[in-house]
Parts: structure tokens; C-alpha cells; sequence
């Protein structure tokens, strides 16, 4: 039991911290990087992804697959799905977190990305961390987040919309 209180007692950014230094700094290239060993993330309770760019996630946790099941209603034929699907949004304006991650070396924190999957797409809510080289590079990034609460989507949805109405022209 004494470990068990240390796990309630450790505060998220702490184990995800832990989590982080096993790979960062670890890895010459890619390859070797794709080979890592990513059991720390796995039973961490909010999602990890790692991807080299927008189109290659190469990593996701299990709290992150779990967002790839479909919510069945009992009502409804069953349906299934050949192979789930998880991508990030190629907006450009995600696209400028990445590159403030890449070129300052450095964790940012309270961003959002929007997610597709199978069943539609989510925003989350977390932090970027840059996974570096063992010369020091930035190889990929590692997202950790949680997902947005409806609320908060629906916010989100219309404050985005706001702002990008008058770029395209209004209706």
C-alpha cells in the first residue's frame, strides 16, 4: 500500500515529467525513436500522442485509444469499423504551436488541438513537450491533454468561428 499512496500523491506534470526523460535525449535518430520504449504513457489517465509532423502520429496511449471507441447506443444496429482512424487538424494555426515548440526547445503549455476521429472530432486541451535527439535536436513532438469538456468545445467552436468569419467574408 505506501506505493499506492505515492501514485495518488504524485501530481500529473510530475509523472508525465518522469515519463518524458526516458525518451528525451535517449535517441540518435527516427528509427531509433520509433523503437522506444513508451510503457511509461501507456497508464497515464490523460492522453499521449507523439508525432514527427501533423500526418504522422506515432505514438497514442491507451487513455488516447480509448477516445477511438465509438459510443454505441443500444437502440442503434451495431456498426463496426474496419480500422479507426486518429489525426491531427492541418490548420495552419495548430501548425504554429509546433514550430514555437521546435524552435524554442521548450515545453508549451495550454494548447489546443482538434483531433479527428473515427466518430467525428474533439478538442483537447494540454501541453507540447519537444522530444529531443541526443545532440539535442527536436525529433518529434509529445502531446499530453485532456479532452475538452462539451461545454468547452461549443465555446471554442463559436470563438473560432468568430475570428475567422471576417477572413473569408461575411455572409
Amino acid at each position: 500500500m505506501p506505493n499506492y499512496d505515492k501514485l495518488l500523491q504524485a501530481s500529473l506534470p510530475e509523472v508525465l515529467d518522469a515519463a518524458i526523460e526516458t525518451i528525451n535525449f535517449e535517441h540518435e535518430d527516427i528509427d531509433s525513436l520509433l523503437e522506444a520504449n513508451v510503457v511509461e504513457f501507456e497508464n497515464l489517465n490523460f492522453c499521449v500522442f507523439g508525432y514527427f509532423n501533423r500526418k504522422d502520429v506515432f505514438c497514442l496511449n491507451r487513455a488516447g485509444r480509448r477516445l477511438l471507441e465509438i459510443y454505441q447506443s443500444p437502440f442503434e444496429p451495431s456498426r463496426s469499423v474496419s480500422k479507426p482512424t486518429f489525426s491531427l487538424s492541418l490548420n495552419p494555426f495548430h501548425a504554429c504551436d509546433d514550430l514555437d515548440v521546435i524552435e524554442t526547445c521548450r515545453p508549451k503549455h495550454h494548447v489546443k488541438e482538434l483531433i479527428s476521429l473515427t466518430w467525428g472530432d474533439t478538442w483537447l486541451r494540454g501541453s507540447k513537450y519537444p522530444i529531443r535527439s541526443t545532440a539535442g535536436l527536436t525529433m518529434a513532438i509529445l502531446f499530453a491533454g485532456r479532452e475538452m469538456l462539451g461545454s468547452e468545445q461549443i465555446q471554442n467552436a463559436s470563438f473560432r468561428h468568430k475570428a475567422f468569419q471576417h477572413q473569408c467574408g461575411e455572409n
